[in-house]
């Protein structure tokens, strides 16, 4: 089921060139039919910043030679390649939202001073994006010109199956999302502490301690043809449960891995997907720094850390915030100061 081998359009040795043309164009009609029949529909319509670029630089980004492994067999996710072969393209998802929120803001902008992706490309079902953040955001050239927004069409159904929640729709926009353009997805609550370069020599990366019951699919760096995301997305098929929130998109692709371990670079700890609300809301935890990304839970902070006295966190509260999360903002807002001149405390007319 997982079997295919290494092939780089740089190193192809075919016996003529209607071959080379026969497989290019197999592979284009292969993404083509998993973007028409998916139970979310990704359209072509994309923006940099709030500027058009044509679909053809698009394609020129994501399809750069030195990323088209077209099979895996026998790849080593362990030692990984010599070479990147992931591209350097960050992914986040906003369905049903359309303003910018404080910690979505301080995490777009760990995105962009700790892994300076050549690209963020933030997909939206409505991304008329609004707000004092994201207009902050757009202020600074050097990031509004990396941003690009790319519309999709939300589906209330994957494979004929209603979804339970809202957050099922993401679960497989992510894997379609990955499986097109192949790059790091992160959710709206992930902080990036450090560059994840190094990750993009594996065929996909996957937090996960090995044992439990569920990926931390958070935080997933794969390329685009990597063969844990097409087994996860195709149990969908079969093994979707929409009555439990984390089975089909968490303990499945758990349960794939117990079978099939090569699939991916397993990541125990560093990318931050376990329980850290004590570390990040009620401790002063200085091993964050020591971490490459993390997920913050802040859409969970309600009943796991219901005792806080602040329920959301704005640049107001933020400043005095004593706490692990609080010294991890400040950091961003210092960085801002220092090497763009941008006072975040300061509201725009």
């Amino acid at each position: 089921m997982f079997s295919s081998k290494i092939v780089q359009f740089g190193n192809m040795k075919f016996k003529s060139k209607f071959s080379v043309y026969f497989k290019v164009l197999c592979l284009f009609i292969f993404a083509y039919l998993i973007i028409k029949y998916s139970g979310v529909l990704l359209k072509s319509t994309t923006q940099l910043g709030q500027k058009n670029t044509s679909y053809n630089e698009e394609k020129n980004i994501f399809l750069n030679p030195d990323y088209e492994i077209l099979d895996f067999e026998n790849f080593d996710n362990i030692k990984g390649a010599t070479k990147y072969i992931v591209p350097n393209v960050v992914h986040l998802i906003y369905l049903k939202a359309n303003e910018i929120k404080f910690y979505q803001a301080i995490n777009i902008y760990s995105i962009f001073l700790n892994q300076n992706p050549d690209y963020l490309m933030i997909h939206c079902d409505d991304c008329s994006f609004k707000g004092h953040y994201w207009n902050q955001i757009n202020s600074i050239s050097e990031f509004r010109n990396k941003i690009k927004l790319h519309k999709v069409k939300l589906n209330d159904k994957i494979f004929g199956q209603k979804y339970g929640w809202l957050e099922h729709a993401s679960d497989t926009l992510r894997l379609l999302v990955l499986m097109n353009y192949g790059g790091m997805y992160f959710d709206n609550d992930v902080y990036v502490v450090k560059s994840l370069d190094k990750y993009r020599r594996y065929e996909m990366t996957i937090s996960w301690d090995g044992d439990q019951e569920g990926l931390g699919i958070q935080v997933l760096i794969a390329h685009r043809n990597a063969r844990l995301l097409k087994a996860h997305y195709d149990s969908y098929r079969t093994d979707y449960n929409n009555s439990i929130w984390y089975y089909t998109g968490g303990m499945v692709p758990a349960k794939i891995m117990l079978k099939h371990r090569y699939l991916a670079h397993v990541v125990k700890y560093r990318l931050g997907t376990q329980m850290l609300v004590n570390e990040l809301y009620k401790s002063v935890w200085d091993e964050w720094k020591n971490l490459d990304t993390i997920h913050l839970l802040i859409n969970h902070r309600s009943y796991l850390d219901e005792k806080s006295p602040i329920k959301e966190f704005n640049d107001t509260n933020i400043r005095d915030y004593n706490f692990t999360y609080g010294h991890m903002c400040r950091e961003i807002i210092t960085k801002l100061k220092t090497l763009y001149n941008i006072d975040f405390y300061k509201k725009s007319k």
